[in-house]
Protein backbone atom coordinates (compact mmCIF):
# COMPACT_ATOMS: atom_id res chain seq x y z
CA UNK A 1 0.00 0.00 0.00
CA UNK A 2 1.86 3.02 -0.97
CA UNK A 3 -1.29 5.55 0.12
CA UNK A 4 -0.66 5.82 3.71
CA UNK A 5 2.82 5.72 5.98
CA UNK A 6 3.36 2.38 7.05
CA UNK A 7 6.91 2.22 9.36
CA UNK A 8 5.76 -0.82 10.97
CA UNK A 9 6.08 -2.65 7.47
CA UNK A 10 9.79 -1.43 7.36
CA UNK A 11 10.36 -1.78 11.12
CA UNK A 12 12.88 -4.98 10.02
CA UNK A 13 14.88 -3.24 7.66
CA UNK A 14 15.76 -0.57 9.72
CA UNK A 15 16.25 -2.37 12.74
CA UNK A 16 18.95 -4.22 10.14
CA UNK A 17 19.96 -0.98 8.31
CA UNK A 18 20.87 1.41 11.54
CA UNK A 19 22.66 -1.87 13.25
CA UNK A 20 24.80 -2.29 10.19
CA UNK A 21 25.62 0.73 9.90
CA UNK A 22 26.24 1.65 13.54
CA UNK A 23 28.82 -1.13 13.40
CA UNK A 24 30.25 -0.36 9.90
CA UNK A 25 31.09 2.95 11.22
CA UNK A 26 32.61 2.38 14.27
CA UNK A 27 34.73 0.31 12.05
CA UNK A 28 35.63 2.98 9.92
CA UNK A 29 35.78 5.07 12.82
CA UNK A 30 39.18 3.23 14.14
CA UNK A 31 40.24 2.54 10.82
CA UNK A 32 40.08 6.61 10.25
CA UNK A 33 42.36 6.53 13.89
CA UNK A 34 44.61 4.29 12.89
CA UNK A 35 45.62 6.25 9.99
CA UNK A 36 44.69 9.54 10.88
CA UNK A 37 47.82 11.80 9.95
CA UNK A 38 47.74 9.73 6.00
CA UNK A 39 43.84 10.74 6.11
CA UNK A 40 44.00 14.72 7.77
CA UNK A 41 46.80 14.82 5.10
CA UNK A 42 44.91 14.42 2.19
CA UNK A 43 42.24 16.07 0.73
CA UNK A 44 40.94 13.27 -1.08
CA UNK A 45 41.57 11.08 1.70
CA UNK A 46 39.65 13.85 4.02
CA UNK A 47 36.38 13.87 1.88
CA UNK A 48 36.06 10.38 1.48
CA UNK A 49 36.52 9.67 5.01
CA UNK A 50 34.29 12.58 6.14
CA UNK A 51 31.38 11.62 3.58
CA UNK A 52 31.89 7.73 4.85
CA UNK A 53 31.21 8.53 8.52
CA UNK A 54 28.72 11.39 7.71
CA UNK A 55 26.97 8.96 5.28
CA UNK A 56 27.04 5.99 8.13
CA UNK A 57 25.62 8.38 10.82
CA UNK A 58 22.96 9.71 9.11
CA UNK A 59 21.73 6.06 7.85
CA UNK A 60 21.44 5.50 11.77
CA UNK A 61 19.85 8.22 12.59
CA UNK A 62 17.26 8.05 9.76
CA UNK A 63 16.37 4.57 11.04
CA UNK A 64 16.53 5.06 14.79
CA UNK A 65 13.96 8.33 13.43
CA UNK A 66 11.83 5.82 11.70
CA UNK A 67 12.04 3.33 14.62
CA UNK A 68 10.29 6.01 17.26
CA UNK A 69 6.65 4.34 17.41
CA UNK A 70 5.43 7.73 18.78
CA UNK A 71 6.29 9.92 15.38
CA UNK A 72 3.87 10.41 12.90
CA UNK A 73 4.52 10.70 9.80
CA UNK A 74 4.83 14.37 9.80
CA UNK A 75 7.32 14.18 12.90
CA UNK A 76 9.04 11.44 11.28
CA UNK A 77 9.02 13.09 7.87
CA UNK A 78 10.47 16.93 9.23
CA UNK A 79 13.41 14.93 11.14
CA UNK A 80 14.37 12.94 8.36
CA UNK A 81 14.30 15.87 5.54
CA UNK A 82 16.21 18.20 8.47
CA UNK A 83 19.20 15.01 8.84
CA UNK A 84 19.21 14.22 5.06
CA UNK A 85 19.08 17.90 4.22
CA UNK A 86 22.33 18.60 6.98
CA UNK A 87 24.36 15.53 5.43
CA UNK A 88 23.66 16.96 1.71
CA UNK A 89 24.73 20.43 2.77
CA UNK A 90 27.88 18.90 4.62
CA UNK A 91 28.73 16.65 1.97
CA UNK A 92 28.12 19.55 -0.94
CA UNK A 93 30.70 21.45 1.33
CA UNK A 94 33.24 19.12 1.17
CA UNK A 95 32.90 18.71 -2.37
CA UNK A 96 33.64 22.42 -2.97
CA UNK A 97 36.85 21.97 -0.91
CA UNK A 98 37.67 18.70 -3.02
CA UNK A 99 37.27 21.29 -6.15
CA UNK A 100 41.04 21.04 -7.21
CA UNK A 101 41.35 17.43 -7.12
CA UNK A 102 37.73 16.90 -9.47
CA UNK A 103 38.88 19.57 -11.82
CA UNK A 104 41.33 16.56 -13.02
CA UNK A 105 38.80 13.69 -13.51
CA UNK A 106 39.26 13.60 -17.12
CA UNK A 107 42.92 12.28 -16.99
CA UNK A 108 43.12 11.28 -13.14
CA UNK A 109 41.09 7.88 -12.06
CA UNK A 110 41.39 8.94 -8.75
CA UNK A 111 39.42 12.42 -9.24
CA UNK A 112 37.22 10.12 -11.67
CA UNK A 113 36.03 7.95 -8.85
CA UNK A 114 35.84 10.23 -6.80
CA UNK A 115 33.53 12.56 -8.64
CA UNK A 116 31.46 9.75 -9.83
CA UNK A 117 31.08 8.21 -6.54
CA UNK A 118 30.50 11.76 -4.80
CA UNK A 119 27.47 12.44 -7.80
CA UNK A 120 25.58 8.79 -7.00
CA UNK A 121 25.91 9.76 -3.38
CA UNK A 122 24.51 13.15 -3.56
CA UNK A 123 21.66 11.85 -6.11
CA UNK A 124 20.54 9.09 -3.78
CA UNK A 125 20.74 11.73 -1.15
CA UNK A 126 18.35 14.19 -3.21
CA UNK A 127 15.96 11.19 -3.46
CA UNK A 128 16.36 10.49 0.26
CA UNK A 129 15.04 14.02 0.65
CA UNK A 130 12.17 13.60 -1.74
CA UNK A 131 11.31 10.38 0.38
CA UNK A 132 11.41 12.72 3.54
CA UNK A 133 9.07 15.41 2.08
CA UNK A 134 6.85 12.38 0.88
CA UNK A 135 6.89 11.26 4.18
CA UNK A 136 5.64 14.54 5.80
CA UNK A 137 2.51 13.91 2.96
CA UNK A 138 1.94 10.88 4.29
CA UNK A 139 2.68 8.91 1.06
CA UNK A 140 3.98 5.29 1.71
CA UNK A 141 6.13 5.70 -1.75
CA UNK A 142 8.28 8.34 0.97
CA UNK A 143 9.99 5.31 3.17
CA UNK A 144 10.81 3.19 -0.31
CA UNK A 145 12.35 6.51 -1.49
CA UNK A 146 14.41 6.58 2.08
CA UNK A 147 15.27 3.23 2.23
CA UNK A 148 16.46 3.41 -1.77
CA UNK A 149 18.82 5.92 -0.18
CA UNK A 150 19.86 4.08 2.67
CA UNK A 151 20.82 1.39 0.35
CA UNK A 152 22.92 3.29 -2.16
CA UNK A 153 24.33 4.74 0.22
CA UNK A 154 25.42 2.05 2.14
CA UNK A 155 27.38 0.18 -0.74
CA UNK A 156 28.68 3.74 -1.50
CA UNK A 157 30.18 3.17 2.04
CA UNK A 158 31.20 0.20 2.12
CA UNK A 159 32.93 0.07 -1.38
CA UNK A 160 34.58 3.67 -0.22
CA UNK A 161 35.80 2.64 3.48
CA UNK A 162 37.77 -0.13 1.16
CA UNK A 163 38.71 2.13 -1.10
CA UNK A 164 40.39 4.47 1.41
CA UNK A 165 41.80 1.66 3.75
CA UNK A 166 43.71 0.54 1.03
CA UNK A 167 44.73 3.94 -0.27
CA UNK A 168 46.36 4.92 2.87
CA UNK A 169 48.03 1.64 3.36
CA UNK A 170 49.81 1.29 0.54
CA UNK A 171 50.89 5.32 1.17
CA UNK A 172 52.24 4.42 4.32
CA UNK A 173 56.34 3.68 4.76
CA UNK A 174 57.09 -0.19 5.79
CA UNK A 175 54.22 -1.57 5.03
CA UNK A 176 54.59 -3.81 2.12
CA UNK A 177 51.73 -3.71 -0.89
CA UNK A 178 52.48 -6.61 -2.24
CA UNK A 179 53.74 -10.29 -0.87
Amino acid sequence: MLDAYRPDLWHEFFVVTGGAAAALAGLVFVAVSLHLRAITGHLGHRHRARTIVASLGQILIASLIVLVPTLDHVGAGIALAIVTGALLYETLKSTVQIAPILRRWRRDPIARTIAIRTTIGDVSMLIGFAGAIAVIAGNGLGLSLVGADMVVRFGLAIAGAWLLIVAVSEESPGIPTRP
